[in-house]
């Protein structure tokens, strides 16, 4: 940005950042988006925005077009008519008490790239990562990314440029946006624009706006959640915990090296809340609100991870985040494109699924499903190449057009033939392909729930699913675990999403904690049901951490209700399920789960399931129990031993 017959832009700049200019005489100063190097949207209307004086007159020129208006509080905008793309450099004049000019501004397409860790995984640590950086040499590629910001308030500006994709430029950036570029650059044969928006380790509520969250009965709960947090906030546990933490990291890290053993994930750093950049609204403050209303074509995101123990509220809040994003840019249709979190050895099928049902139900998005590029033992896997390649044929299909295959197989429908689940599927492309051997994945069960490993076999665009143990098939699920082992594709090599056929309603108990005496109580979910956790259970980092190896006291937690909001319902199915990692054992069967007032057959009053366990061993305990009382109750223990729980679920199955 270069300006003319200046008066201190610098400090005007400044206080421009500072919000003060509505209060001095000042220059003229454009939001960041409009210096050197940009990229205007193609074909749609450009709002083109800054700062200025209170009253001062304010000129824009840019590709023969002149605008004028007047500034207000400190604020003017104006609206660029639709132009074709251009990769010719040209400058954008701003004319007010001073003039400035940006540079070597080109038009073609834009795209908002956002979410947590794996969109911000730096090109650089990828695989053929140096190789990619190396070729990156196209002019024509640019690439913005906006400082980590988190904010009670919307902000109106950041501080960050454009830059010609170079060696020196993207290195840093986002890999999975980078690649996504490049493969428009390709196709489409225009100047492509992507602006990184991201932050690792937050939720999707921190990138939502304050109104959705507080107008929305699920969602106000996260507000509430976080109310309570800033209320009963205590500095030293706080410490304590961080302390403890960094400790058993670095314990654990020790001796993973000395094994040669995979190192453990580093710690959630625990922060004060009410400046915790993981809290609600404040990413979008922060790190969105000052995008708006810039004219992009659409939104990349890769996010999910740090919500994944809470699967059915985000059922509720990815929608209605893609919702107001798109209000707040003026474009109800615009093309939302995201990926399916990877497969890992502690990520909650709930929230794949979760994503599937956001992309069936919301219009004009898009899923690039990543379960044959993922890894079991490391979160952030780094071939994220094929990652960016499935966002931008989506893009191509979506956004421009072109009639190609832009999803794997999505499941659609389930009869029954006698004893066969028959199966069939929307995106089958050319023809749907069992990759590398015999269909993978597939589980059924009768009436009983009961899911048993099952054979399945392509017919046409139908699959057909059977067990000789379920004579009479209910229910399939395909790839449902954590890291599922799966081979369904097209033949375009699209890989099919995992599912179930018994989506149910669900309620996850993850939301918080409050300490009462030798009794902790965790609130769950948006329902408000309850954990009782006592005899040395303690909460950490999002799940519940037992170990009663040294006591002859068993640990329990009971899943109670809440009569005013939820009831077990009397002759009612219940699946039940939760992830276990043991760390030591005492005896032979230290841990179990009983369900009072409950059984498989509905008549016994008690089912209880005692199961050995080896230390170090990780998995998924699932079983479906039908209430036979109001009051009936979930009770989990753990005897001689010692044990981690996350993603407790308790889903009401249909009747």
């Amino acid at each position: 940005m270069k300006p003319m017959k200046p008066k201190n832009p610098f400090v005007f700049a400044a206080l421009a950042l500072l919000g003060l200019l509505p209060h001095i005489h000042a220059d003229v100063v454009p939001n960041p988006l409009f210096s050197d190097n940009a990229v205007l949207q193609r074909d749609k209307k450009v709002p083109v925005w800054g700062a200025a004086s209170e009253g001062e007159k304010v000129t824009v020129e840019f590709a023969g077009q002149k605008l004028e208006t007047i500034a207000k509080d400190g604020k003017w905008k104006v609206e660029l008519q639709p132009m074709p793309a251009s990769a010719e450099p040209r400058s954008m004049t701003f004319t007010g008490n001073n003039t400035m000019t940006a540079s070597n501004i080109l038009v073609g397409e834009v795209w908002l790239c956002s979410g947590q860790s794996n969109m911000e995984w730096a090109l650089k640590d990828t695989t053929n990562g140096p190789e990619t950086v190396a070729a990156a040499t196209d002019p024509q590629l640019r690439i913005m990314r906006l400082p980590h910001r988190a904010s009670d308030e919307p902000q109106v500006t950041f501080d960050a440029k454009w830059n010609p994709c170079a060696p020196a430029s993207v290195p840093d950036f986002s890999a999975v946006a980078y690649h996504f570029g490049r493969d428009l650059r390709k196709s489409l044969g225009v100047p492509v624009g992507l602006i990184g928006s991201y932050f690792g380790g937050t939720p999707a509520e921190a990138w939502t706006d304050q109104t959705t969250l507080a107008e929305s009965p699920e969602l106000k709960t996260i507000l509430d959640a976080q109310a309570r947090k800033e209320a009963e906030f205590d500095p030293v546990k706080m410490e304590e915990t961080n302390k403890k933490n960094r400790a058993d990291y670095e314990a654990a890290l020790a001796k993973a090296t000395a094994e040669g053993t995979n190192k453990p994930s580093r710690p959630v750093v625990l922060m004060p809340p009410k400046i915790d950049h993981r809290r609600p609204i404040g990413l979008y403050n922060g790190m969105i609100a000052p995008l708006q209303p810039y004219t992009v074509r659409g939104v990349i995101w890769y996010q999910g991870e740090s919500n994944a123990g809470s699967p059915i509220l985000y059922r509720k809040l990815f929608p209605a985040m893609i919702t107001s994003w798109r209000q707040q840019w003026g474009q109800s249709d615009m093309p939302f494109l995201f990926v399916q979190i990877a497969p890992y050895k502690s990520m909650n099928p709930g929230i794949r699924e979760a994503q599937l049902l956001t992309w069936k139900a919301t219009p004009n998005t898009a899923m690039a499903v990543t379960t044959d590029v993922g890894n079991a033992e490391d979160i952030h896997p780094r071939d994220k190449e094929p990652v960016g390649l499935r966002l931008a044929l989506a893009a191509r299909a979506l956004a421009y057009g072109e009639k190609l295959e832009y999803s794997g197989p999505e499941y659609d429908s389930m009869s029954v033939s006698g004893n066969r689940a028959v199966l069939r599927f929307k995106h089958t492309g050319g023809g749907l392909v069992a990759k590398d051997g015999d269909l993978r994945g597939f589980f059924i069960a009768g009436a009983d729930g009961n899911f048993r490993p099952a054979k399945a076999e392509i017919k046409g665009d139908a699959v057909e699913v059977f067990s000789e143990d379920v004579p009479s098939p209910a229910a399939v699920r395909y790839g449902w675990a954590n890291v599922p082992d799966v081979n369904l594709t097209n033949k375009e090599g699209l890989p099919a999403s995992p599912f179930r056929t018994d989506v149910s309603d669900s309620f996850v108990f993850r939301t918080g904690i409050t300490a009462s005496g030798a009794v902790n109580l965790l609130e769950g979910g948006a329902n408000g049901n309850r954990v009782l956790l006592a005899h040395g259970a303690r909460w950490t980092g999002g799940g519940v951490e037992v170990d009663t190896a040294d006591s002859t006291i068993a640990w329990h937690a009971y899943l109670t209700t809440s009569p005013d909001k939820f009831s077990f319902e009397p002759g009612r199915k219940y699946r039940i399920s939760y992830d276990y990692t043991v760390k030591t054992i005492g005896i032979d069967y230290p841990f179990y789960h009983v369900f009072e007032g409950g059984s498989p057959d509905g008549k016994a009053p008690k089912f209880h399931e005692p199961w050995p366990a080896e230390p170090g061993s990780q998995g998924n305990k699932e079983f479906t129990v039908t209430a036979t009382a109001p009051d009936a109750r979930l009770v989990l223990g753990v005897k001689k031993g010692s044990i981690r729980i996350e993603n407790l679920t308790v889903e009401k199955l249909a009747p």
